[in-house]
């Protein structure tokens, strides 16, 4: 299996305090901005402005794919199937590629972009209107809906579908779906069981019921509120890059925030980010550096985030125990405690729950993690004693 350089579980974050202060660093200079942030075979990919993607392992490289029509705006992974998403140079639907090499070779198009997985389906745009599913990685596709599509999210077994001018749901993986009223429709990001929507502005909307219902939350440091340009999480923690103040962080679900900037040049400033992603304890952000072009920068999560602005989980009781066994998996992973376990989710590196297990009331669960890609995935185990983080690799 490969192992990823300088990565490791953002549980760390929630249980060693690092005393080093966070530092971004250089992580190298495009003309073109990143446009999106994929995951697959524990690789991170990333697409430029201009077409082509190109995959990170300390250092940026070329992954085997270029485009001129259009620019890769969405990546999903299921099983060995790595889809990247085309949206053409002048905003329409184009096609998504799939790979069964980690990005090395690609095949013709079948649906178009944007993509999304929730571990079991595959959607995708249908023609250039509607959206299709797949139950076997692409392969074959079922038409759901002619409602147009702007975006695609997934919380569990919901689907969450923007075409730009609505929000709709589906609870039953795309079969239905039924309309919700948000105050406004923009990007959607899933943390843990709450999506978030942002549209470019100083407000982020927040649903903890899937979308039945809306908070807000005001993004400010210092009683100034900050024009935010996009979101990213690592399941615990939100990030936001703005326009003007570079990277703000908050560990109390958007309450409060605070600038991470430590490390950013000088001559970059004011700090406009065009895009943020997550890579297990690592974040990106791609800055815009004027009459010059884009430059992405790289940070350590666990040493951003200090212990008390950490949202920390209840740790096992030391009388008790808890075991994850065997890990690294191939496909059966067993959790067993000295109590009984309640329900248990699992998370990608990017934070998104792959799988839900409600209501299991023993002591012991096994998980067939064997239809998701290799990598790096985390367990969130609730019990009676409270909730526990477990990372585990599926080979």
């Amino acid at each position: 299996m490969k192992k990823n350089l300088l990565f490791s579980s953002f549980i760390i974050v929630a249980f060693v305090i690092l005393p080093a202060r966070a530092q971004w660093k250089n992580a190298g200079y495009d003309p073109n901005p990143i446009i999106a942030f994929g995951v697959h075979d524990s690789s991170l990919f990333l697409s430029g402005g201009g077409g082509g993607i190109w995959r990170y392992n300390g250092g940026r490289a070329d992954a085997g794919i270029d485009f001129t029509q259009g620019n890769i705006t969405s990546f999903a992974s299921i099983g060995r199937y790595f889809f990247a998403g085309q949206t053409f140079s002048d905003g329409k639907q184009a096609g998504e590629y799939s790979s069964m090499d980690n990005g090395t070779h690609w095949s013709e198009p079948k649906v178009a972009s944007p993509v999304i997985s929730n571990g079991t389906y595959l959607f995708g745009g249908w023609g250039n209107i509607g959206v299709a599913r797949s139950l076997d990685s692409g392969k074959s596709w079922d038409s759901l809906t002619n409602l147009s599509i702007s975006g695609l999210a997934t919380l569990g077994t919901n689907v969450f579908l923007n075409t730009g001018s609505s929000l709709w749901r589906s609870t039953n993986n795309g079969l239905a779906w039924f309309q919700l009223a948000p105050p406004f429709i923009g990007n959607m990001t899933v943390m843990g069981s709450l999506l978030l929507i942002c549209a470019d502005r100083t407000t982020i909307l927040l649903s903890r019921d899937n979308g039945s219902h809306w908070s807000t939350l005001t993004v400010d440091t210092g009683g100034e509120q900050e024009y935010v340009t996009c979101l990213s999480t690592d399941g615990e923690t939100l990030f936001a890059g703005t326009k003007g103040n570079g990277v703000l962080v908050s560990s109390d679900t958007g309450v409060t925030w605070k600038t991470v900037n430590a490390g950013l040049p000088l001559f970059a400033y004011p700090l406009s980010v065009g895009s943020i992603g997550v890579f297990d304890t690592l974040l990106f952000a791609d800055l815009v550096i004027k009459s010059v072009g884009y430059n992405l920068f790289v940070c350590s999560i666990p040493a951003m985030v200090p212990k008390s602005g950490v949202k920390s989980v209840a740790a096992v009781p030391v009388r008790d125990t808890l075991e994850v066994f065997p890990n690294p998996a191939s496909g059966l992973v067993t959790i067993r405690g000295s109590y009984s376990l309640e329900r248990v989710s699992v998370l990608n590196v990017l934070g998104a729950e792959v799988l839900n297990v409600p209501s299991i009331r023993a002591s012991e669960l096994t998980l067939d993690l064997s239809r998701f890609a290799s990598g790096t995935y985390f367990l969130r185990i609730l019990s009676a004693n409270g909730t526990v983080m477990r990372k585990v690799v599926r080979e």
